[in-house]
């Protein structure tokens, strides 16, 4: 994931496109509502901000590095 920089609302599109399927959320249950909050705000975050990397300066070190759309593009829907 760190070979891209997207947002939630980005990859949710691109698994779309890849897929043709909307992507909704779906429930995960946890043990406290403590570690529920705390993931909640990550996801914030994340949704916010997307996920920091800088993309440049990692494809510099590893040129090959896989793009999230090559890597979609490689996997299914399970069944």
């Amino acid at each position: 994931m760190a070979g891209d920089e997207r947002t939630f609302a980005e990859g949710k599109a691109a698994i779309a496109r890849r897929f043709g399927v909307p992507v909704r959320p779906a429930p995960t249950p946890s043990p406290s509502s403590r570690v529920r909050a705390d993931g909640v705000r990550v996801q914030a975050h994340f949704a916010e901000n997307g996920y920091p990397a800088d993309p440049a300066a990692l494809r510099r070190l590893h040129p090959d590095l896989t793009s999230f759309e090559a890597w979609l593009a490689g996997e299914r829907l399970a069944e």
